[in-house]
């Protein structure tokens, strides 16, 4: 079962999506979606940060969070499922460049060849 806050931003998702939250216009407050979901603000706050990372809203300080105008081409990518991902996480896939025993190699503008070991 995915995490509450997962569930909370793919139907967010869903209502950006169908147009229930119109592009450039502001999301319900955190408070209201709470109770709407029937959980804490804290949570609502990780399913907008999830949102935020996928590029489907923004916020703007003192005035909310809002969906952005180039939604629709954005909410095809199938983006992973936590706002934790990248290149720290893909270092362990295979072929994504991970050496043995943790060491590094970096090339200078010479040409030369430097080695560095991860602690």
């Amino acid at each position: 079962m995915a995490a509450k806050y997962l569930t909370i931003a793919r139907e967010i998702k869903k209502r950006i999506i169908s147009q229930r939250y119109p592009a450039s216009s502001p999301l319900p407050d955190q408070f209201a979606l709470a109770a709407e979901f029937q959980t804490s603000r804290m949570t609502i706050q990780q399913a907008m940060r999830q949102l935020i990372v996928e590029g489907l809203i923004y916020t703007r300080q003192g005035q909310g969070t809002f969906v952005r105008k180039n939604f629709l081409q954005l909410s095809q990518w199938d983006l992973p499922g936590s706002d934790y991902f990248g290149a720290t996480k893909n270092l362990g896939a295979p072929g994504h460049g991970q050496q043995p025993g943790g060491a590094f190699r970096t090339a200078f503008p010479d040409g030369k060849r430097a080695k560095l070991a991860a602690d």
